[in-house]
Protein backbone atom coordinates (compact mmCIF):
# COMPACT_ATOMS: atom_id res chain seq x y z
CA UNK A 1 0.00 0.00 0.00
CA UNK A 2 2.90 2.54 0.22
CA UNK A 3 2.36 3.21 -3.64
CA UNK A 4 -1.06 4.22 -2.47
CA UNK A 5 -0.32 6.38 -0.13
CA UNK A 6 1.44 8.50 -2.46
CA UNK A 7 -1.66 8.86 -5.04
CA UNK A 8 -4.08 9.87 -2.29
CA UNK A 9 -1.47 12.86 -0.30
CA UNK A 10 -1.33 15.64 -2.86
CA UNK A 11 1.05 18.34 -2.52
CA UNK A 12 1.13 21.66 -3.64
CA UNK A 13 3.90 24.32 -3.48
CA UNK A 14 6.46 22.07 -1.81
CA UNK A 15 8.75 22.66 -4.66
CA UNK A 16 10.25 25.42 -3.36
CA UNK A 17 11.71 23.79 -0.56
CA UNK A 18 15.18 22.29 -0.07
CA UNK A 19 15.14 18.52 -0.48
CA UNK A 20 15.80 18.15 3.77
CA UNK A 21 12.56 20.12 4.54
CA UNK A 22 10.73 18.60 1.82
CA UNK A 23 11.89 14.91 3.50
CA UNK A 24 10.57 16.49 6.98
CA UNK A 25 7.17 17.24 5.11
CA UNK A 26 6.58 13.99 4.03
CA UNK A 27 7.41 12.28 6.87
CA UNK A 28 5.23 14.06 8.79
CA UNK A 29 2.43 14.03 5.96
CA UNK A 30 2.41 10.30 5.91
CA UNK A 31 2.50 10.28 9.63
CA UNK A 32 -0.59 11.89 9.90
CA UNK A 33 -1.79 10.23 7.03
CA UNK A 34 -2.53 7.04 9.17
CA UNK A 35 -4.39 8.74 11.52
CA UNK A 36 -6.33 10.32 9.49
CA UNK A 37 -7.57 7.75 7.68
CA UNK A 38 -8.39 6.10 11.16
CA UNK A 39 -10.84 9.04 11.79
CA UNK A 40 -12.21 8.92 8.26
CA UNK A 41 -12.86 4.93 7.23
CA UNK A 42 -13.16 6.07 3.19
CA UNK A 43 -10.79 8.84 2.82
CA UNK A 44 -10.69 9.57 -0.49
CA UNK A 45 -7.93 12.47 -1.14
CA UNK A 46 -5.63 14.73 1.45
CA UNK A 47 -4.51 17.69 -0.24
CA UNK A 48 -0.97 19.80 1.33
CA UNK A 49 -0.85 23.12 0.06
CA UNK A 50 2.33 24.98 1.58
CA UNK A 51 2.62 29.06 0.61
CA UNK A 52 5.45 30.69 1.56
CA UNK A 53 5.87 33.94 3.07
CA UNK A 54 9.12 36.65 3.70
CA UNK A 55 10.84 35.38 0.86
CA UNK A 56 13.23 38.44 0.50
CA UNK A 57 14.08 38.04 3.90
CA UNK A 58 16.50 35.75 5.79
CA UNK A 59 13.43 33.92 7.56
CA UNK A 60 10.51 32.21 5.41
CA UNK A 61 6.94 31.87 6.91
CA UNK A 62 5.04 29.24 6.02
CA UNK A 63 1.41 28.67 5.74
CA UNK A 64 -0.22 24.96 5.48
CA UNK A 65 -3.96 24.90 3.66
CA UNK A 66 -5.22 21.04 4.10
CA UNK A 67 -7.86 19.86 2.76
CA UNK A 68 -9.12 15.49 3.95
CA UNK A 69 -11.69 14.66 1.63
CA UNK A 70 -13.70 11.49 1.88
CA UNK A 71 -17.41 10.78 0.26
CA UNK A 72 -19.47 12.06 3.08
CA UNK A 73 -17.31 15.33 4.42
CA UNK A 74 -14.64 18.11 3.42
CA UNK A 75 -12.55 18.83 5.94
CA UNK A 76 -10.66 22.08 5.37
CA UNK A 77 -7.85 23.65 8.19
CA UNK A 78 -6.42 27.20 6.58
CA UNK A 79 -5.80 28.57 10.08
CA UNK A 80 -1.72 27.98 10.68
CA UNK A 81 1.48 29.82 9.79
CA UNK A 82 4.34 30.00 11.69
CA UNK A 83 8.37 30.64 11.09
CA UNK A 84 8.91 26.98 11.46
CA UNK A 85 7.93 24.43 9.03
CA UNK A 86 7.23 21.61 11.35
CA UNK A 87 5.24 23.46 13.95
CA UNK A 88 3.67 24.79 11.41
CA UNK A 89 2.60 21.05 10.11
CA UNK A 90 1.49 20.18 13.32
CA UNK A 91 -0.52 22.89 13.51
CA UNK A 92 -2.56 22.43 10.88
CA UNK A 93 -2.91 18.86 11.18
CA UNK A 94 -3.93 18.83 14.49
CA UNK A 95 -6.71 20.88 13.49
CA UNK A 96 -7.80 18.69 11.03
CA UNK A 97 -8.13 15.96 14.04
CA UNK A 98 -9.96 17.99 15.85
CA UNK A 99 -12.19 19.18 13.38
CA UNK A 100 -12.80 14.90 12.55
CA UNK A 101 -12.99 14.26 16.26
CA UNK A 102 -15.82 16.96 16.55
CA UNK A 103 -17.28 16.02 13.35
CA UNK A 104 -17.81 12.10 13.51
CA UNK A 105 -17.39 11.70 16.95
CA UNK A 106 -14.44 9.31 16.09
CA UNK A 107 -13.04 8.53 19.56
CA UNK A 108 -16.33 7.94 21.44
CA UNK A 109 -17.42 4.36 22.31
CA UNK A 110 -20.03 2.83 20.80
CA UNK A 111 -23.46 3.30 22.58
CA UNK A 112 -24.59 0.62 24.95
CA UNK A 113 -28.23 -0.27 24.37
CA UNK A 114 -30.40 -1.67 27.35
CA UNK A 115 -31.21 -5.40 26.60
CA UNK A 116 -35.43 -6.08 27.80
CA UNK A 117 -35.48 -8.25 30.50
CA UNK A 118 -37.40 -10.70 30.30
CA UNK A 119 -41.12 -10.00 30.57
CA UNK A 120 -40.18 -6.46 29.05
CA UNK A 121 -40.61 -5.86 25.59
CA UNK A 122 -40.37 -2.22 23.52
CA UNK A 123 -41.24 -0.30 27.25
CA UNK A 124 -43.71 -3.07 28.46
CA UNK A 125 -43.28 -3.88 31.69
CA UNK A 126 -44.95 -7.24 33.24
CA UNK A 127 -47.61 -6.23 35.58
CA UNK A 128 -46.19 -8.33 38.66
CA UNK A 129 -42.84 -6.19 38.35
CA UNK A 130 -44.76 -3.40 38.93
CA UNK A 131 -45.03 -3.48 42.18
CA UNK A 132 -42.10 -5.14 43.39
CA UNK A 133 -40.99 -3.24 46.89
CA UNK A 134 -44.02 -0.91 47.06
CA UNK A 135 -45.38 -2.53 50.02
Amino acid sequence: MPGMKHEIIQFVGVDVLPSNEQAVLQDLCTEYYEKIRRGIKNLTSLVVHLKEYSQEGGRHKFSFHIRAVSPAHTFVSTHSSDWDLARTAHKAFENIMNQIKHELHSDEQKPHFRVPQSGEEKGYMHPQNTNKGLK
